[in-house]
Order: structure tokens, then sequence, then C-alpha cells
């Protein structure tokens, strides 16, 4: 597989586990690439860069994560084929009959799998409970005829006590119901959009953060606190072509995501709740074609997480779908999505309405022009790139099996390499290519990451991380001799490995992965761990399997373990910046066996 990343003065080194290449590459699209190439002034003046290291191995490359890790972990999703593509595929699992008379508004689903949907229209607004076996009505209510009911979600109170939380449409009028009896609880005043009437439209909860996330019909998101109900923040929605997407209705927070349904479009749409940027856009026109409803206002307008699908339903449908989306594995990740502060379980929830009066009173006359989406001026935003400059294809040893690729502050290519009883640390002579040192380091280590960097005296040095065995060695970066070894920990229920490391020089700190979704930063001098934070795809899903690493112009690029993109991410946030499918360098039906991947990067 590729992996290897190191950046020299004006090329990316790139190399693979057991490759017998190397490749000098540029990137077009990224002309800043070479300005971190020096990177920073040490403490003693001398110019320091990013380092590599290089190794060499003639045992069973299966041997390592192949085997303890065999399941490959799912790149959860990223955007790799169908990166800012609406989707249209889907699996239909269920079809359930609905109440043809219900006003659907909200829809959502308790942690004990009770189905809650609340309906609208003046004089018949409804909440009711839904067996979710039988799917018959256990309990329905009226809220009044004053009113006209709208979204609704479950929740969890400070408590634990199960509550169902229902806005209205013009009121600016909320309720708070007791999940089991549906008897009101409490009642408050809210504000939304000034300009849209302060309306209120769908509402789902984020249990995570213990906050409700509204929408008022307008191209905002407005989140607010779950015990206060004061707003805390407001989104504008971007869709995929960079617009801002308005009559925002239904909606459901799904593995870290607030889907949403769209009022007269049958696309749903789940953004960033930090952005506002949509990360997935579902068109589910062919779920219940609109010709076959009966009626305009008869629009797709309810979304529910179950344990292992998501029920869909809209307004006066006859019925109700179980449905899943091959697309995204980790769908059901968040089914049960956190536990309450008094340690219950808890999950999104749903509600049920009923209603018999003409559908068009609604939205349909009072808002018939719907609003037009409006540019933004990014039209490259959040895609993958495919194209790169091969400068130069150089020789390597083909049983390298790479787990570090840096390259020092004077062009000395530093490579380690991995498996049990042939882990190796070499310095390259960058002008040859040729091996001038190799060490073993032990054979009971699995040799991993490693990087170049200058201590606090300005003394060149190589760290290298091991996977299993929690050791850490720096050595002299021109003897290769040991100078120390440490200890340390990474993510616990990851068996606290390492994978990949590489150096920040500005903030004098190492970044290392260890095939979580997490970078660790530590300090150079102490190597006491400062913060952590989680990686996070264009598409809004955590990227775990986070392999070999490279410093490059304020950027943490990665390798994935089993796939042939790098990621570039912002150290601070997490986010990816930039990414790049690197699978047309040496295509991997060429490669010669399944853990020969990309894996070395060193600039």
């Amino acid at each position: 597989v590729l992996n290897g990343i190191a950046l020299g003065k004006d090329h990316v080194l790139l190399t693979g586990k057991l490759w017998d290449r190397m490749y000098k590459v540029q990137f077009p699209d990224w002309p800043t690439l070479f300005d971190s190439a020096v990177q920073a002034v040490p403490d003693n003046g001398i110019v320091k860069e990013e380092p590599a290291s290089v190794g060499e191995d003639t045992t069973d490359p299966v041997e390592k994560k192949e085997v303890e890790q065999l399941e490959e972990k799912e790149q959860e999703p990223t955007d790799d084929p169908t990166q800012n593509v609406i989707v249209n595929e889907f699996t239909v699992l269920q079809q359930i009959g609905h109440d043809r008379n219900s006003f659907t508004q909200g829809l959502s689903i308790g942690d004990d799998g009770t189905i809650y949907e609340t309906t609208g229209l003046y004089r018949s607004s409804k909440v009711r409970r839904i067996n979710p076996g039988t799917f018959e009505v256990d309990k329905s209510i009226d809220i009044g005829d004053q009113y006209f009911g709208e979204g609704s979600t479950f929740f969890r109170d400070a408590d634990g006590l199960g509550r169902l939380i229902e806005i209205t449409w013009k009121e600016q009028t909320g309720f708070i119901y007791d999940s089991e009896t549906l008897e009101k609880v409490s009642e408050f005043k809210y504000t939304t959009t000034p300009e849209n009437g302060n309306q209120g439209w769908g509402i789902t909860y984020d249990p995570t953060r213990k906050e409700f996330v509204v929408s008022d019909g307008s191209k905002f998101l407005y989140f607010w606190d779950r015990d206060t109900l004061e707003e805390k923040r407001k989104i504008a929605v971007i869709r995929f072509d960079g617009r801002e997407q308005s009559d925002l209705n239904e909606l459901e927070y799904i593995d870290g995501l607030v889907c949403c349904n769209i009022w007269h479009n049958d696309h749903i749409i789940c953004v960033n709740p930090d952005t506002g940027k949509s990360v997935r856009e579902y068109d589910m026109s062919s779920l219940w074609p609109v010709d076959q409803r009966g009626g305009r206002e008869n629009v797709l307008n309810g979304i529910a997480l179950g344990k292992d699908h998501v029920l869909l339903t809209g307004k006066l449908w006859d019925r109700m779908y179980k449905v899943q989306f091959p697309d995204w594995p980790t769908l059901f990740d968040s089914a049960v999505q956190a536990v309450p502060d008094n340690g219950i379980v808890k999950e999104e929830p749903a509600s049920v309405g009923e209603d018999t009066t003409d559908p068009v009173e609604k939205k349909e006359v009072e808002q018939l022009e719907e609003k037009e989406q409006e540019p933004t001026d990014d039209p490259t935003q959040n895609v993958i790139v495919n194209e790169f400059t091969v400068l130069q294809q150089i020789g390597h040893d083909r049983n390298s099996f790479t787990q570090g690729l840096s390259i020092g502050d004077d062009g000395t290519i530093y490579e380690t390499t991995g498996l049990y009883r042939s882990s190796k640390v070499r310095r390259i002579n960058p002008g040859t290519f040729e091996v001038d040192k190799s060490i073993d380091i032990g054979d009971q280590y699995f040799g991993e990451g490693s990087t170049f960097f200058r201590d606090a005296d300005g003394l060149g040095r190589l760290i290298e991380i091991t996977w299993k065995e929690q050791t850490g060695f720096i050595y002299d970066s021109e003897t290769l001799e040991k100078v120390s070894e440490f200890k340390y920990t990474t993510t616990p229920e990851n068996g606290n490995q390492g994978w990949g490391i590489t150096y920040d020089p500005t903030r004098k700190e190492f970044v290392v992965s260890d095939g979580s979704k997490f970078l660790y930063f530590w300090d150079r001098d102490t190597l006491e761990e400062k913060r952590k934070i989680a990686v996070i795809r264009f598409d809004g899903r955590e990227q775990s399997d986070l392999n070999e690493l490279e410093y490059i112009d304020g950027l943490v690029c990665c390798n994935i373990w089993h796939n042939d993109h790098i990621i570039c991410v912002n150290p601070d946030t997490g986010k990816s910046v930039r990414e790049y499918d690197m699978s047309s360098l040496w295509p991997v039906d060429q490669r010669g066996g399944r853990e020969n991947v990309l894996n070395g990067i060193a600039l």
C-alpha cells in the first residue's frame, strides 16, 4: 500500500510498503506547497525540515495489521467516488401503512423504539405515540384549535426523563410533553428569523451537545440549549453547489449530521452542524413518486432514526418506509447516541399526527414562491484532486515494509520499516538513493512511523515509534545511534498503538497517529501529550486508519491504511483541507500484494 510521504525542497517523495519504486511528485493545485520545505529556524538558528526514515524487510508482509486487523476498517466512506454527488440509491426494507389523514410535521423514535409523530393544520393538530411493533396509535392528543402543530423530537431532560418537545408554525409557542403519557409538562415562547415571522418548522435533538436544532423555513438552522431553550447560535445551510438552501423542514440528527427535509422537494440533505455545509444529499423521488401521491401538499416530510433503519413518511401519505443507505455504513452508529445525565441511553425520537383538513391551507398559500438558492464563490470547494505531476521515478528496496518517510534539512532521506524481526532504520543518500546506513531496532519491536527534527540544542534527531510496544526511540540523525528511549500512550481502546509521526517545527510538537480517528500532539522536549483531535473528511465523517504522516505547509498530511487517498488536515480543527486520490500513481493491481499500500510522504 501507499505509505510514505516526505517533503523535499521542490518535490514530495512518495513510496509504499514493499514498493520497488519511489516517486518525486508535485501538485499543480498547491502553489504554496514548498513554502514550508525549509520550515523554521530552531533554537540554535539552524534551519530545520521534516526528515525521513528507511527500512528493509524480507518476512511475510501479511504478518502485521493484515493478520491482527484482518477486517479492513471501512473508510467511513469518504467522498471517494461520490464526492459532492447527490445519491439516489437506497434500500427499502419494509413498507408500512400510515394514516392517510396525518399532515406529518414531526417524526422521531424514542430510545425504547416508540415512534412519535406530530401533525399540523389548524383545528386538527395532534401529538401521537405509535407502537413500533404494530404501527398502531397507542395514544393521541389534540394540541388546541389555535395552534398549527409543527416539528417535534424525543429527548431526555437533565433528570433523564423521557420528553417530547414540539414547536408550532406561527404562534411562537412550544410545548414539552411527558413521552409516556403525552401530558403537557411545560409551555415556552421562542423566536427564530424575524423576517420570516419567527416561524417554527422542524426540530431535532443533538444529545452529544445537549441542544435542539430548529428550522423555520428560512436558510437558517437555530441551536437551542436543552435546559434553558436559549438560542446558542445559528448557521446558514449550504448545498453541494455552494448555494444557500431555504425551506428547511422536518429534521433528524443522524451520525453527527442534521438531516433536513426540504419543503416541496424530495431531497434529504445532511449538513455539518458546525459549518452548515451539506455533507450528504439524497434524491428520494423514486421512493414514492410524486405523481402517485394524490396532491401537491403530499410532500416527503418525516425522518426518524431507528436502530437499524431510517423511517420515512410524508404529509397525507398512506405509507411509511423503513430504508437503509448503502453508501453510509456508519449510519446507525448514532442510533444509540449518548448517555444522558442519568446514565440512560438516549436516541432520536419521533412524533405522529392526524389531520383531515385541506392541506393547501399552510405554507402552500402563504409562501408560494420557493426561495432561489444564492450561489457562493468557490466552485472547487471540497473536491478530491486526482491530478499531480510525476517528476521522476526512482528505485526502492522491494523488501522495505515502509512505515515512516521524511527528509532532513540537508536533503538526507530517512525511512523506517516494520514487521517483527525485520524492522530497520535507514539513512538514504538523496543523490544516489542508495542506503548509507541501516540499523535493526530489535526483534521484539515492530517499527512504525518516524520523522527528522532538531532538538532544543539544534541537534539533528530522528524519532521513531512502534506498533504495539508503546515504546519510542530517538536517534542521532548522522550516526543512527540511539540517544534515548521513551514510553507513550495513545488511544487505550486501540491498544495504545503507534502508526505515524511527523514534526511541526513552528509549534515544536510532534503529531502522532495510532490507526484511530485521532491525531495526538506531543511536546517536542517533554514528549507529553498536549491535545488530540478527531480527523474529519470533506463529507463530515470521521476518518480512522490514519497511517504515515507529513507536516506540509501548515497541514498534517496523512496516508490512510488500505486507501490511496492522502488527506491534509488543519491541526487545530482536524478538518480535511486538501484531499488527493493517488490511485493512478501506481495502480493497486500492479503492486503484487494486498499489503503493498501507499505509505510514505516526505517533503
